[in-house]
């Protein structure tokens, strides 16, 4: 079965933490479904403003967050509720949807180790009715440098729909972040890059590959890359990336696209920027053999799919479906000749 996600919500990048900065209704295109996500804001929220948990703790505290869940749709919903630490997707972009992450040379314990109990859950929910989903966390015993970056994912089923001949499964998710900090000292971000760059693929589309690594326990938001490049015709080119996100403590796949990458010897000067004007600048050299391009294209063309196996038990089936016929037939006339006696 294939899966559809449907954000019924405008993602907003607040602060580089890059969940919603509001409550907004989960809202799918059938209106039977659809529900709302609102956390109830504790006495420690350091941001009024906010509608995410930005909570300041102290060491051991122990504090149960309530989250009110409503079904504003005509049918029965079931909601699945998820507590779950940072990470820094492939896009550039703060993730929340990982049941498990790895964390970079982490300062502080993880949001999950945090969590007294389950981290997931689920509320049933009737049409137009409400329920408060609550959980409890643990502080680390000692205090918190920067800050502990991680998310309530809300999932609830929307209905099915065929495209295709494909049954589709459409969804309805929500993020709430939690940041739990002890004070707002100012942290800065330790960014370096893999000394190793490589040709890759991704999505169809040639490019070279790296990996960022964000050592601090803050996020950075506003990321602006620059890649530089020196081709092996001498030439150069450069690429573009911006608005882009690092979590705390993360690696980030990075990819910059490149459609014609040709085999030969190539160098690399990349300028990171962010907000409060952090920056560095990285170069690397690297190299794209020809085996290599010749991979790279043939990763680039679609998957082809070998159906012999599929002819093989088709036949397979059939041949058994005509020798239980033949052996019915025998079976029905002995039984008609011991009749005739």
């Amino acid at each position: 079965m294939k899966f559809k996600y449907l954000l019924g919500i405008l993602l907003m990048s607040v602060g580089g933490f890059g969940f919603l900065s509001q409550p907004v209704a989960a809202k799918s295109q059938a209106e039977p479904y659809a529900y709302t996500v609102k956390p109830i804001l504790p006495d420690n929220q350091t941001d009024s403003q906010a509608t995410f948990y930005n909570l300041q703790v102290q060491p051991q505290q122990k504090q149960t967050l309530k989250l009110l869940i409503s079904n504003i749709g005509t049918k029965k919903i079931v909601v699945h509720v998820a507590v779950n630490d940072s990470y820094t997707s492939d896009n550039g972009i703060i993730g929340y949807d990982h049941a498990q992450v790895t964390p970079y040379r982490p300062q502080n314990p993880q949001l999950s180790s945090l969590i007294v109990g389950k981290r997931t859950g689920k509320v049933v929910l009737s049409p137009k009715a409400s329920d408060i989903y609550q959980f409890t966390y643990q502080a680390p015993a000692k205090p918190i440098k920067g800050l502990i970056l991680g998310g309530v994912t809300t999932v609830a089923t929307a209905g099915s729909s065929n495209a295709e001949q494909l049954s589709i499964q459409n969804r309805i998710r929500y993020v709430n972040g939690i940041v739990l900090r002890s004070n707002h000292d100012p942290v800065t971000p330790q960014v370096t890059m893999s000394k190793q760059v490589t040709g890759k693929v991704r999505t169809m589309q040639k490019g070279v590959g790296f990996k960022l690594f964000n050592s601090a326990p803050i996020n950075i938001g506003s990321i602006q890359l620059q890649a530089h490049f020196t081709l092996p015709s001498g030439k150069h080119k450069t690429v573009k990336l911006n608005n882009l996100q690092m979590a705390p403590s993360s690696t980030w796949n990075a990819f910059i696209p490149m459609e014609k990458l040709a085999a030969g010897n190539y160098t690399l000067k990349l300028n990171f920027t962010a907000r409060n004007h952090y920056s560095k600048v990285f170069i690397r050299h690297f190299t794209i053999s020809k085996a290599q391009r010749k991979h790279l294209i043939r990763e680039q063309q679609p998957k082809r799919y070998n159906n012999v196996w599929v002819w093989i038990i088709l036949i397979g089936i059939l041949a058994l479906v005509f020798v239980g016929l033949y052996y019915l037939l025998i079976y029905l006339k002995g039984r008609n000749q011991k009749s005739k006696r």
